[in-house]
């Protein structure tokens, strides 16, 4: 099995290199379907002609779901592909290749015929976060319909709250969270959060005010590292610099990671209410390794580094994935003492937005909550940089996408894609 694999790989590679040297061939094909792919709202698209192959790239702005975005590229591409050809995809994010596919033309057609399985068609693909030679494929090909210098505004809910033996058992702050990103060039990109005051008994934050100003540069280094850098003010009232840096190994099977800041104090975002242990600047890291059963969608991470609060220990984290919807558990122990709770986080309709425009509205993605058993307290703490790369590739992981493409990639002959979802 292993052997078949490694084939596959060598076979996969040995072609795109074969592409490279002719891949202006044939471009004059290539143009219905890369303006289907734009007409369809998808965005950074490239289509490429090449030697009984079609090459195509694409980012996605418009599906909640990477895997759906996915499914529908395989529908359209299916209709320009002749049973000799092969197909070889690259998903970008923030025109950042992360995930590569490659499908033969003549079993996708048999699946989509019903003469095949899924998973037959899955097993004579290959889905691979190894994008290194087929991101320099694409290297110098234009883009059309770029993701740059568009304004998205994602509008959320954010709940805070704290339990404990007060007048009031449960204190809770309900704040309205509308968003402004925008993409500025390849990785580097602008974030905005506001907060504004729904419902609060929990704290003096009864103001509208910034949550979030952060710049972020992601990028992609060879062999499956990736770094972010970002800058700006984060939450728990903190300004400063926060460094990730990851490597994969075994595509997501394995991976291990470094994370470091320094942040100070920032009356910016907010009041607090002991500003004598909060107005201080302070370094942070951690070094994890992270382990998939990619059988169960199970990310294990164990961690060891020193804290906001600068007390020092571990943490493991548990997280399962059932589609769009994730729970976890947590537990650390640091030389301020022990703590353990969940957290979970549910996707938020709707599925499909409106196409990427100039400035563009929408419901935010997900809404996450966490439980501490110990609530009110600063041991294991960390402040929230807002979303990067790193922390949203597993929307990207092969085995999470091939199992989840039987919800949204079916044969012609059955109930196609539910565009209201």
């Amino acid at each position: 099995m292993i052997a078949k694999r490694k084939l596959k790989y060598v076979i996969f590679i040995s072609f795109l290199f074969i592409c490279t040297t002719m891949k202006l061939m044939g471009q004059q094909h290539t143009e219905p379907l890369q303006t289907a792919l734009i007409k369809a709202g998808l965005e950074d698209v490239a289509v490429v002609q090449g030697n009984n192959s079609l090459n195509i790239t694409y980012s996605n702005n418009l599906y909640r779901s990477e895997t759906r975005a996915l499914a529908e590229v395989i529908y359209m591409v299916s209709d320009y592909t002749d049973l000799n050809s092969s197909v070889n995809i690259l998903i970008t994010r923030k025109n950042i290749g992360i995930l590569a596919i490659s499908l033969k033309s003549a079993i996708l057609k048999s699946f989509l015929n019903n003469s095949l399985s899924l998973e037959e068609l899955i097993s004579a693909s290959i889905f691979s976060m190894d994008v290194d030679l087929i991101t320099l494929f694409f290297a110098d090909v234009p883009k059309q319909n770029k993701s740059n210098l568009k304004f998205d505004v994602p509008v959320g809910l954010g709940v805070r709250y704290l339990l404990g033996a007060f007048d009031y058992p449960v204190r809770i702050a309900v704040d309205f969270l509308p968003s402004v990103a925008v993409d500025l060039s390849k990785g580097l990109y602008a974030n905005a959060q506001f907060a504004v005051p729904i419902y609060n008994d929990l704290d003096r934050n009864n103001f509208v005010r910034p949550s979030l100003l952060t710049l972020t540069q992601d990028i992609a280094l060879k062999q499956n590292v990736y770094t972010s850098v970002t800058a700006g003010c984060f939450s728990r009232n903190r300004a400063g610099v926060h460094a990730t840096v990851k490597k994969y190994f075994l595509e997501e099977c394995f991976a291990v990671g470094i994370d470091l800041g320094y942040t100070s104090y920032t009356s910016f975002t907010g009041k607090v209410d002991f500003l004598s242990r909060e107005d201080q600047n302070y370094s942070d890291y951690a070094v994890a390794v992270d382990y998939r059963l990619r059988k169960y969608d199970l990310n294990i991470e164990a961690s060891y580094g020193r804290f906001l609060y600068q007390d020092e220990g571990f943490m493991v984290d548990v997280t399962r994935t059932f589609g769009e919807t994730s729970i976890g558990f947590f537990a650390l122990t640091t030389t301020s003492g022990s703590n353990a709770g969940f957290k979970f986080s549910i996707a938020i309709p709707p599925g499909k937005y409106t196409k990427h425009k100039i400035v563009r509205i929408r419901p935010d993605s997900d809404f996450t909550l966490s439980y501490r058993v110990v609530g009110g307290d600063r041991l294991g703490r960390t402040y929230l940089t807002g979303n990067n790369l790193i922390n949203k590739l597993a929307d990207y992981y092969p085995s999470f996408i091939t199992k989840d493409l039987k919800n949204y990639l079916i044969p012609y002959n059955a109930n196609k894609l539910i565009e209201t979802n």
